[in-house]
């Protein structure tokens, strides 16, 4: 939906929000969105606020990226650690509303699991613990 204000559109939410790329980082995710399309706001997108979060009742992070650049790459993110991103359109009448948001898992991990041992074990299967 889209939000009227003075008489002019706010910009639509950005749509198709994912994370982009086949090479992935312990520390870094890229997302990208599709374009908020001319015909879906009253006014042009001047840019993006991209915005994460690793904590749902914790502050935003967020970047700014220029109207026609739609995707983002978030570095310093903690291994292991799952994150919810989300994109909102910027005009000249205001900030729109914030696409879906989505969730992305930094790769890797923090630290190699400690005292493994067989859990329980089949002839092709073994379970561990940690």
């Amino acid at each position: 939906t889209n939000v009227l204000c003075c008489g002019v559109l706010l910009p639509a939410a950005p749509e198709n929000l994912r994370r982009f790329g086949s090479e992935q980082k312990d520390t870094a995710a890229t997302v990208r969105w599709d374009p908020v399309p001319h015909d879906k706001n009253g006014s042009a997108v001047l840019l993006y606020y991209v915005l994460y979060v690793s904590d749902p009742s914790g502050e935003s992070t967020y970047f700014t990226q220029g109207a026609f650049d739609t995707y983002q790459t978030v570095e310093r993110l903690v291994p292991g650690k799952l994150y919810m991103f989300s994109v909102a359109a910027v005009s000249g009448v205001g900030t729109g509303p914030r696409s879906e948001a989505v969730e992305i898992r930094a790769c890797g991990f923090s630290s190699p699991p400690l005292r493994v041992r067989p859990k329980s074990q089949s002839v092709s299967r073994i379970e561990l613990t940690w």
